[in-house]
Order: structure tokens, then C-alpha cells, then sequence
């Protein structure tokens, strides 16, 4: 992602401002120029700001806060970002190339959840970032990767120290104020107060025993009482029940005594009658179609004595069938003389409007072949182009005359402002004494210093020479001494070597010494030339230089007449070959003049279009001439018709006198009449059909009806009508009886849900021995009543006993604040389980966050430092324990970070920051913003950060914000914008 560019309607002292970016922007400015306002902007542009921090930066002299922030995504390619302080309270809308707009959540997408704050802590960073580096240990690095690298972290830390606290508030092992240890105290003595007051138990447990004897003793006397009570229920159930019994018993008597043969067709009697019912309009309908048979007889007889032979019909019928065929031609005949009249009246207007002398028979005569048209074509446009080069030519043939006498003018102009050649001479024999006597002067300077510098060396030179010899000498003494002592000759050899060298080394520095003094005394320059002073060299430098461009110019000029020479001739020669295609092309137009002599009155310019005209002309003539053969044809064929017709009429002895519309009417009431004939004798054979079908199926349904008559006297076993209705009777009385008896069931089944009466209706036992039963049941249910209530009193003196015991305040507070104490103590056990995990889990993440990207970053760092500082350190060591940062140089030696110089140790936190923005921006690909992060760096340093900085702007944009003006001047790659103290309207880069 890359900013192109920003435009600001107001922010802070920046009004109507525009700034263009490129992969590498420095911004340089001067103190309160606005750097930091346009660093702010760019975050309002990406992130937004709450209210109040947007009044701050608020114009002071009114007008719109806002602005707007172009930017390219590899992705989603260039969208514009606009925000406004009084557009949606600063919410940003997206601009996408597509035309639609886009909120604030489709930019937090992009930004992929990127926040300010994490922005500022990855992206961004300045000389305030700087210090703290020096006594960083492990645990602050981890801290410093946490906190740039993930967002949320302050908060982080406010967790943990909340943590702290809360645990130490809760429990400590030693303690006495935290809460659970006074806790644990409280519920001791609450323990030992509860164990007084189990002593007394004992007595409470046999109350208790007590109570649930008593309780068990009246659960039995209750089932007993329920048991008794339901017998009470059932024996008066029995005596409200004994008259259904009885009755029950009368309809089982007189089912008995009304036995008969069950086989009777189920509703037999409203069987018969229904079929009876059925049966009586069948027989009526039929013979009303046997009647209506005789009727259709008759009418059919009549029907064929007035018909025509069939022969005679089928004549007409052909002659009526070519009636419709004789008015569509008559028809189609009018269309055609129409057609041919509007045809005709075409074909002389377009003659008329062409006004080519040609007339209508002609045209006939006339015929264009399929080449014409493209030899029309090419004429028109060959004419055309000869036409436009003639034109061109004799233009361009003006201008070249022109350009020409325009280039001798300024030859001559350009001749006379030239250098006389003796003063070109001059003038650069000035310059040339100018530069010769400035390298002098600098020669001369050169060989002053250099002879300050020799008295130093030459007498450590003669003081080396002469500390040689010395020790040749004492070295010589040595050996020869030796050489001496033990008499080796060899030794001697030594000593005289070594001679030789000291006095071969002392004569040969003397000579050097002596060489040098000559030639320093030599080296003086003793300059006679006359100098020249720097405004003389610069006005003879400027009038060279005019002379140069005069000479320049003079021979563009004269390539251009060349040129022009060139052009003049090439015209000539395009006039002859014009002349020749001009010539040809007039032979081709005679031709067609010829062949054509009506295009003698037709531009040639219109050919084209003419050559359609008139082929759409000759295709209306044969238009013209088709209808007219068209019309021939189709008198014919309605004559014939005709003639067919008066034969008809003649073979058949009818009226052929009338007009030919009135025999074709004549003919048609004929065939209608013999139409309707064989309509309604169709309908008459119809009708006998239908009425015999009709007969057939009355015949066969009244038979089926018959049958079930018969079917049904069957069933009931029974020969006659009035033996059936008799036995029919029978058993409706015994269906009622059954009936009666279902009614009983029922009410004695409400009675006795569970199916007693019926083992009631066996026994049957009388009134006097039920009653008997019910008043010993209802002394019995009394006695068990009263000692149930004796009981119940026993029970609730041992009850009230309970309660005082149990009532009494000691022991159930006692006991009530145990539960509520140990309660308590479980509470806050819980909560401080909770803060142990959460406080165990925060330190694990924190840990597994360092350990996942320290490597990577220590080893970026080490890079970006070795660069920066010319591999003078080669390797970054991350704090341990208690050590704070180590680098080591190219020699092995290690240095704690506060044993660097200044300068060095902010190279290392920007080293440190470059690392962790690049590993952490893997995924976000956001501009970098550096503010004034190099106050301590030399020169060289300075130009190396420089080009790391210009090294990383190429796969991810760097905008830096500096006071400083080495810097800006040690910008190669980047784009430079200078920023001024007033405000101006517009910056482009």
C-alpha cells in the first residue's frame, strides 16, 4: 500500500495544501514549518481522531477540517480517501475506481484491524524513541517487541500490574490483612463455637426418633380410614345402583322370549321401499320412448323426399368451394392494378428526380453488371485523390518557398552576431590564463604545506637513521667480541655484515635527506603570468558560450536548407507522377462516358451513390413489368370460373340469365337448404339411436331393481311381501330391547367405572343386608377417625418439643454463620484461582510472542547495524538475565551498550526499530514514517542510513521528515519537498 498523494482542505496552519508522493519522500522544513501537522494529518487521513483532539487542529482562521488521501493497493488498486469534519463526524468515505463509494469498516478491512496506536508503534518512530536503550534488559526487550509490535499492549501491562494486586490483596502465605486469611481465621473460631452446641444432640435425636414413629403410625391409620371408606362408597353405590339392576334383569327376560330367525337383510324394510320407489318412473319413461320412437320415423320419411341427388350436390359443392378462390383473385386483382399504378407512378418520379433524360421504355435497354459499381468506386475516389494531392503539393510547394527565404533570413542575422575569429582567439586564451594561473596558486599553496610538514620529518627521519647505525654498531661490537671469545671466524663475517649495513643504511638516508632538501628547495613557483580576475573569465566565458550557440545554431540552419533543397525537389517529381495518374485516369472516365452517356449530367463525386439509385430504379421497372404479367394470369383464371359456372346452370335447368353474384347466391341458398335436409335427418337418426339406447338401459336397470327384490325376500327367508314387512317388524321390537339394554350398561358402568356390577349382578344381594353393611362400615371409619386425632396430638407435642430446641438463637446463628463464613472463604478461593490462571497464561503468551520473533529481529538488527556502521561491528547479541545489549566488533571484542558513544547507540536502537517494523509489517504493507531519528550521526553514518533507507523505499514507501540540512542533501533517490514557515498554496514535486 502507497500514498500518491495528499490534498488538505484544512489542518492546523496547512489551508488548501497538496503534496504528491513517490516510493521516497523527504519533507524538510525548518522548525513549526508544519512537518509534524502533515505527520498528524496523514494519521487522521487512515485512522480518524476523536473529537477533541480534532478542535485542536482545527483551522484558526475557519474553514472545512479535512482533507483528502490518495493511495495505490496492490489489491484493490488507487481509491481516494476523503474525510470532513462535518461529513458523518469524521468518519472517512473510500472513492474505489468502479464509482461506488465505501464506509469506514471497508477501509478498516484494507488497513486489515490496523489501529493508530499500533500504526505509531510499527510504522512510525523519532529522536524521542531513542533512549532507554542502554539499560534494556531480556524482559524490557520482551516488553519493547510487545509493545511496538502488538497493539493493546498498555493495557496489557495495567492487566498484569491489576493482577498483582488483586492476588496479594486475596492471599499471601504469611499475611494477616489479606481477605482470605482473615477468612480462614474467622471460620476457625465459628468451627470451635459449633462444637459446643453438637453436645446436646443427643437428646434431639431421640425427639426426632420419637416424631417419626408417630409419623409412621398415622400414614398406616390414614390407609386404613381410605381402605374403609372406599367400602362405604362402593355398598352405597349398590343400593343407588339395585332398581338399574332389576331393570337390567326385566329386558334380558324379554330378549329371551322373543327368539326368532336373525336372518333379515339389514334395513330391509327401507330397502323395499326404495326400490319400489325407483321402479315405478322406470316403467313410466318407458314407454314414453317407445312413443317418441314412432314420432322419429315419420320425420326421417319426410326428410328424404325433399332431398337432391347426390351427384347435383357434389357439382355445387366443387363450385361453391372455388367461390372463395374467385374473390380472393378478384381481390388479389385489384391489389395488382394497385401495385401497378403506384409501381408506374415510382418508376417516373424517380426518372423525374435522377433528371437524366432517360424515359420509361429505356429502361428496358439498360443493364449494370456486378463490377460496375467498384469501378464507379475507384474512378470517384482516384479523381478525388488526385484533386487533394494537386492541392496538397501546391500548398506544401507555398510553404517550403516560404521556410526557405525564412532560413536565409536568419543565416544572415546569426552570421553577423558572431565572434570576429582573432577575438575568439582572445577570449579563449583569457580563460585558459584564468585556469592556469589558479592551478598554480593551488600548486604553490600545496608545496608550502608540504614544506612545513618536511622539518618534522626530516629530522624524525635523520633520528631513525642515526639510532640504525647505533645499533648496527653496539650489534657489530657484540659479534665481534663474541667472534673473539670463541674464535669462529664466521662470527667475524657477521660483524663486518653488520658494518656495512649501518654505514651502507646512515650514507643512504644522508643522501635521501640531502635529495629531498633540494628538491623542496627547488619545488617554488615563481609565476609571471598576469592575473585574470573572475569577472573578466566569466564574461569571456559567457561570450564564447553565445558564440558556441550562434555556431550551433548556424548550422541547424543550414541542415534545414538542405532539407528544404530535398523537399523542393521531391515535389517536382510528385507533380509529374500527378500529371500521369491525372492523364490515365480521364481515359477511364471517357469510357464510362461512353457506355453511359446520362453520367455526363452526374458529378463524379456522386457515382457511387447514383450507381444504387439506378440500380434501384431498373428493379421498380421490373417491378412494374411483373405486375402487369401478374394481372394477364389472373383474368384469366376468374373467366374460366365464370364459364363453369353457366354450364352448371344450363345441365341443370336453372335461370343462367341472372348476373354472375346472383347465380353464386342462388347456388349457395341451394346447398344451405340441402345442409340443413341432412342436418335434421342426422338428428333424427340420432335421436332414434339415443332412444333406443335410452329403452335398452331402462330395460336393464328396471330387470336390476326387480333382482334385488328378489334378493332381499331371499335373505328374510320369506315367499310373499307381506311375510317380509311382518318379520321386519319382529326384530326392529327386539333391536329396541337391545338398545334398552346398552342404556342400563351404560348407567351402571358410570356407577362402577372398574367393572363391579357385574359380579353385583351375579350375587344380587338385597336392600336389608346392604343397609346392615353400611352401618358397620361407617363405625368402623368413626373409631379410626378418633385415634387418628390422638395420634396427631402426640405428634405435636413431640413437634413443639423439636422447635424450642431447634428455635433456639445460639445454635442456629451459630450455624448460620459457619455456612455463610466457609461460603465466603470458597468465594474468594475461587477468585484468586481465576487471577493465578489468568496472570500464569499472560506471562506464557508474553513469553512464546518474544521467543517467536527475537530471533528474526536480533538477526535484521545485526544486519541493518553492521551496515551502518562499515562492518565495524559484525553482530548484535539481545539482552540475558541481567545483561543489558552487546555488540561485538570485527576484532572478536564485545561492548555493553553503554559503553558505546552516543551516536552509536542511537544507530542501534534505529537498527533495532528498522528490524522490528520489517518483521512486524510482513502482512502490512503501510507507508514508513521517520521523524528526525539521525540528530547524532556523523557524516558518514548519515549517508549510509540514508542509503538503507532508499533501499527499503523499494518494496515499501518511506517518508521522512527532517530539520536538518545534510540530510536533505544527502538525499539521492528520494523525492525532496521543502516546506516553508508560511503556508503556501501549492507543492508539487
Amino acid at each position: 500500500m502507497r500514498i500518491t498523494q495528499a490534498y488538505v482542505y484544512g489542518f492546523g496552519k496547512w489551508m488548501d495544501y497538496r503534496i504528491d508522493f513517490s516510493k521516497g519522500v523527504c519533507i524538510y522544513g525548518e522548525n513549526e514549518a508544519g512537518k509534524s501537522t502533515i505527520q498528524k494529518f496523514i494519521l487522521f487521513m487512515l485512522f480518524g481522531l476523536p473529537p477533541k483532539q480534532r478542535e485542536f487542529y482545527r483551522p484558526k482562521n475557519g474553514g472545512q477540517m479535512g482533507g483528502r488521501l490518495s493511495i495505490y493497493d496492490s489489491i484493490k488498486g488507487d481509491f481516494t480517501i476523503e474525510r470532513s469534519d462535518r461529513v458523518k463526524n469524521g468518519d472517512a468515505i473510500v472513492y474505489t475506481p468502479d464509482g461506488n463509494q465505501h464506509k469506514e469498516s471497508w477501509l478498516t478491512e484494507r488497513l486489515k484491524g490496523m489501529t493508530a496506536q499500533t500504526y505509531q508503534s510499527i510504522f512510525s518512530f523519532s529522536a524521542l524513541d531513542l533512549a532507554g536503550i542502554t539499560d534494556m534488559k531480556e524482559d524490557d526487550l520482551g516488553e519493547v517487541l510487545l509493545g511496538i509490535g502488538l497493539a493493546g499492549s498498555t493495557e496489557i501491562y495495567k492487566l498484569e500490574k491489576q493482577l498483582d494486586n488483586r492476588m496479594g490483596e486475596l492471599f499471601k502465605p504469611y499475611g494477616k490483612k489479606p481477605v482470605i486469611n482473615q477468612q480462614l481465621e474467622n471460620l476457625n473460631e465459628r468451627f470451635n463455637s459449633l462444637q459446643d452446641y453438637k453436645a446436646k444432640e443427643a437428646t434431639y435425636r431421640e425427639k426426632i426418633m420419637k416424631e417419626a414413629a408417630t409419623k409412621n403410625k398415622l400414614d398406616e391409620l390414614q390407609a386404613l380410614l381410605q381402605t374403609e371408606k372406599r367400602n362405604l362408597m362402593n355398598i352405597e353405590k349398590q343400593l343407588q345402583a339395585l332398581p338399574v339392576l332389576h331393570d337390567y334383569h326385566y329386558i334380558q327376560s324379554q330378549l329371551d322370549e322373543k327368539k326368532v330367525n336373525m336372518s333379515f337383510p339389514e334395513n330391509g324394510n327401507e330397502r323395499l321401499e326404495t326400490l319400489k320407489s325407483a321402479l315405478l318412473p322406470l316403467q313410466s319413461e318407458l314407454a314414453i320412448l317407445k312413443d317418441n320412437e314412432q314420432k322419429y320415423k315419420q320425420k326421417i320419411e319426410e326428410i328424404q323426399a325433399d332431398k337432391v341427388d347426390e351427384y347435383t350436390i357434389n357439382k355445387a359443392k366443387e363450385l361453391q368451394l372455388k367461390k372463395q378462390e374467385y374473390h380472393n383473385n378478384k381481390k388479389e386483382l385489384e391489389r395488382i392494378e394497385n401495385n401497378i399504378t403506384k409501381s408506374r407512378l415510382e418508376v417516373e418520379a424517380e426518372i423525374n428526380r435522377l433528371s437524366i433524360g432517360l424515359s420509361i421504355e429505356e429502361l428496358a435497354e439498360l443493364s449494370f453488371p456486378f463490377h460496375l459499381e467498384k469501378t464507379w468506386i475507384q474512378l470517384k475516389n482516384e479523381t478525388e485523390q488526385i484533386t487533394n494531392e494537386i492541392e496538397h503539393v501546391s500548398v506544401e510547394e507555398n510553404r517550403l518557398k516560404q521556410e526557405r527565404n525564412y532560413l536565409y533570413n536568419q543565416l544572415e542575422e546569426i552570421e553577423d552576431q558572431l565572434l570576429p575569429e582573432e577575438e575568439f582567439h582572445r577570449l579563449n586564451e583569457k580563460v585558459n590564463k584564468h585556469y592556469k594561473f589558479q592551478l598554480l596558486q593551488n600548486m604553490q599553496e600545496q608545496i608550502e604545506q608540504n614544506r612545513k610538514s618536511w622539518k618534522f620529518k626530516k629530522e624524525k627521519k635523520h633520528k631513525n637513521i642515526m639510532l640504525f647505525l647505533m645499533v648496527a654498531i653496539l650489534f657489530a661490537v657484540i659479534s665481534g667480541g663474541s667472534a673473539v671469545v670463541l674464535d669462529r671466524s664466521w662470527i667475524y663475517s657477521i660483524t663486518v655484515l653488520l658494518l656495512v649495513l649501518g654505514i651502507g643504511q646512515w650514507f643512504l638516508g644522508k643522501n635521501s635527506l640531502k635529495e629531498m632538501e633540494i628538491m623542496m628547495e627547488s619545488d617554488q613557483y615563481a609565476s609571471e603570468m598576469q592575473e585574470i580576475s573572475k569577472e573578466e573569465k566569466q564574461e569571456a566565458e559567457r561570450r564564447l558560450l553565445r558564440h558556441k550557440n550562434r555556431m550551433n545554431e548556424l548550422e541547424n540552419i543550414k541542415d534545414k536548407l538542405k532539407d528544404n533543397e530535398i523537399k523542393r525537389l521531391n515535389i517536382t517529381e510528385k507533380k509529374k507522377i500527378i500529371s500521369q495518374r491525372k492523364h490515365i485516369n480521364t481515359k477511364h472516365l471517357d469510357a464510362q462516358y461512353e457506355s453511359y452517356p446520362f453520367l455526363q449530367r452526374v458529378e463524379i463525386t456522386y457515382w457511387p451513390e447514383f450507381f444504387h439509385a439506378m440500380k434501384q430504379l431498373i428493379s421498380n421497372y421490373k417491378n412494374f413489368q411483373h405486375h402487369l404479367y401478374e394481372k394477364d394470369k389472373m383474368m384469366k383464371q376468374m373467366n374460366q370460373y365464370k364459364q363453369q359456372f353457366n354450364q352448371f346452370f344450363e345441365d341443370n335447368q336453372l335461370d343462367s340469365s341472372n348476373q354472375f353474384e346472383q347465380q353464386i347466391k342462388y347456388l349457395d341458398d341451394i346447398l344451405y337448404r340441402q345442409e340443413e335436409l341432412i342436418r335434421d335427418e342426422s338428428k333424427y337418426q340420432e335421436l332414434m339411436k339415443e332412444n333406443k339406447q335410452a329403452q335398452q338401459e331402462l330395460n336393464h336397470k328396471i330387470s336390476t331393481y326387480k333382482k334385488e327384490m328378489k334378493a332381499l325376500f331371499e335373505i328374510a327367508q320369506v315367499e310373499t311381501e307381506e311375510d317380509f314387512y311382518q318379520k321386519g317388524k319382529l326384530l326392529i321390537e327386539r333391536s329396541e330391547l337391545k338398545r334398552n339394554a346398552e342404556k342400563v350398561i351404560i348407567q351402571l358402568e358410570r356407577l362402577f367405572p372398574d367393572g363391579t356390577w357385574k359380579k353385583f349382578l351375579k350375587e344380587m344381594a338385597d336392600e336389608n343386608t346392604l343397609i346392615l353393611a353400611k352401618d358397620t362400615s361407617e363405625e368402623t371409619i368413626e373409631n379410626t377417625e378418633k385415634t387418628i386425632e390422638r395420634e396427631r396430638e402426640q405428634l405435636a407435642s413431640t413437634q413443639a418439643e423439636l422447635q424450642m430446641m431447634e428455635s433456639s438463637e445460639s445454635y442456629s446463628n451459630c450455624l448460620h454463620q459457619f455456612e455463610m463464613e466457609q461460603e465466603q472463604l470458597n468465594k474468594f478461593a475461587r477468585e484468586w484461582t481465576i487471577i493465578k490462571t489468568a496472570k500464569e497464561l499472560l506471562t506464557e503468551t508474553k513469553r512464546a510472542y518474544r521467543e517467536n520473533y527475537l530471533s528474526q529481529i536480533i538477526e535484521k538488527t545485526s544486519f541493518y547495524f553492521k551496515q551502518l556502521t562499515g562492518n565495524k561491528y559484525l553482530q548484535v547479541y539481545a539482552p540475558m538475565e541481567n545483561r543489558t545489549f552487546q555488540v561485538e566488533t570485527d576484532n572478536g571484542i564485545r561492548y555493553a551498550v553503554n559503553e558505546l558513544s552516543k551516536g552509536t547507540i542511537d544507530q542501534l536502537y534505529v537498527s533495532l526499530r528498522l528490524a522490528i517494523s520489517q518483521t512486524m509489517s510482513e502482512k502490512h504493507r503501510l507507508p514508513f514514517m521517520i521523524d528526525d531519528a539521525f540528530l547524532h550521526f556523523d557524516i558518514i553514518r548519515t549517508k549510509r542510513i540514508i542509503k538503507i533507507i532508499e533501499d527499503i523505499s523499494t518494496y515499501q514507501q518511506i517518508i521522512l521528515f527532517t530539520c536538518k540540512k545534510e540530510i536533505i542533501d544527502s538525499i539521492k533517490d528520494f523525492e525532496k519537498i521543502y516546506l516553508q514557515s508560511m503556508v503556501p498554496k501549492e507543492v508539487k514535486t
